[in-house]
């Protein structure tokens, strides 16, 4: 599936939460990844915000993931901290489901993001993707 990745800078949480907030109400939007002070918007759709600084739009393809061997927050953080070395747009993991979304760049094999995972703390996660 096709999406845009808005990003957003915000001076301070309030403005993160009034984003996210907006987003998940947002009846087009996949998810919403939040990481220091930018707020990223996944949206199937046109999304705008009022609050902070609108860095960038970009579109890429979104693939989901089922993921196995994750018990607990540590383990969808090692994923979170591994991908961000990768051309990942934006991505989100819950342990509690087994799942990841992750959006790549057009062109991006999602096989990157399979194998990035696969090969962490010696091969405890598998990825799959979900058709």
């Amino acid at each position: 599936m096709e999406v845009s990745v808005y990003s957003y800078l915000t001076s301070d949480a309030c403005d993160a939460l009034q984003i996210q907030e907006a987003a998940e109400n947002h009846s087009e939007t996949k998810f919403v990844h939040a990481e220091d002070r930018v707020v990223r918007v996944v949206s199937a759709g046109n999304f705008t915000s009022s609050v902070g600084e609108k860095l960038d739009c970009n579109s890429g393809v979104l693939h989901s993931l089922s993921i196995t061997g994750m018990t607990c927050f540590r383990c969808s953080n090692a994923i979170c901290a591994a991908v961000k070395a990768t051309p990942a747009l934006a991505y989100t993991v819950n342990h509690g489901e087994g799942t990841g979304l992750f959006v790549l760049p057009r062109g991006i094999d999602v096989q990157l993001i399979l194998s990035v995972i696969g090969s962490l703390l010696s091969g405890k996660f598998t990825a799959t993707v979900v058709q």
